[in-house]
This record gives C-alpha cells, structure tokens and sequence, in this order.
C-alpha cells in the first residue's frame, strides 16, 4: 500500500520539516552511532524499502507507530527522520523522533550519525543536540545518557524487544522523499 509521506504540518515534525534544507547544507556535528545501530536501522530499511513507511503494532497502548522517512538524499547520504508516533486527544505527537544522516555503500548503511533527537514530554518538547545538551523550556543541560545512547536503545526497541519487524498490523511503504 502507497502512503505520503508525514505532512510537515504534523506534530513534532513543523521544527524538523523547517530545518531539512538547514540540516544538508550546514555541516553539524552528531553523535556517530555504533555499528549495531547503524544495521538494525539498515534491518528498517530492508523490511519497509528504500524510502521508508509506517509500521503500525496491534498494542498501539505499548508500541506507538514507527514512522521512518528520507527526506532527502544526496550522493551517498540519506538524510533520515525515525520516531513512534501516535494520536492523542486528535493530536499526532512523535516521542522520541532521531533526525540522522545515514552514509551508503552499495545500497547499504554503513555508518549513521545522530545530529538530534526530539523528545515530548508534559511541558512541551525539548531537543538533545549533538553535544548532548538538552534544550527545553528555555533551559539548557547537559544530557545525562548522551544522543548515542538514545539512538542505540531506540533502534533495539524498534528491531529487538518491539513487535514491529516480527508481528506488524500494517505496513505502509513511503515511495519517494520528503523532498521529492
């Protein structure tokens, strides 16, 4: 089945979607994920396709929805958003969303680099940048587990203790870029 991708005007994605053009000309430092990481998003890749998709779980209460999206790619690169969403009082909300850059060789993944996660809590959202520094609420801090940790915990969530790859409700396979 053929899905658009995420409206930009969706949820935690309006900062995200805003910045894409930002993110692929500017040069930010990330966190470069380890090696399990980078094959289990490529694991995501495999299952969903080149572009990405939605993966929807029986126990949407457990396991909200995984959303993986290129946005753009260039050369070897593949600008990437992967997060859990769902819908809450009619609003989507994504917890946690990774913006990543994922470099290929022979249409594999063979290194990602982390450049940050957003995270929705009661209060609103914060952002933990690249220097692991968690910005919310007008306030700035040092993260306590660090943007890699985040990602590699995340990706065995999703590939390892998540029913996700092993027991899906539906999948919808993205077709093209964000960009296109």
């Amino acid at each position: 089945m053929y899905v658009e991708p995420m409206d930009s005007s969706v949820g935690s994605f309006k900062w995200i979607a805003k910045t894409v053009t930002y993110y692929m000309e500017v040069t930010i430092m990330g966190k470069m994920a380890t090696k399990k990481a980078a094959k289990q998003l490529q694991q995501l890749f495999d299952f969903l396709g080149e572009f990405g998709g939605v993966i929807e779980t029986d126990k949407p209460e457990n396991w909200w929805n995984l959303d993986l999206e290129v946005e753009q790619i260039e050369d070897d690169k593949k600008n990437i958003l992967v997060g859990v969403y769902s819908s809450v009082s009619g609003d989507v909300i994504y917890d946690p969303v990774f913006h990543v850059v994922a470099r290929e060789e022979d249409d594999k993944i063979v290194e990602v680099e982390v450049l940050d996660c957003e995270e929705t809590t009661v209060l609103g959202t914060s952002t933990v940048d690249g220097d692991d520094m968690i910005h919310s609420f007008g306030t700035t801090e040092k993260d306590p587990f660090g943007l890699k940790k985040r990602f590699t915990s995340f990706m065995d969530n999703m590939t390892v203790s998540g029913p996700y790859l092993t027991e899906p409700k539906s999948v919808k396979k993205y077709t093209k870029t964000l960009a296109d």
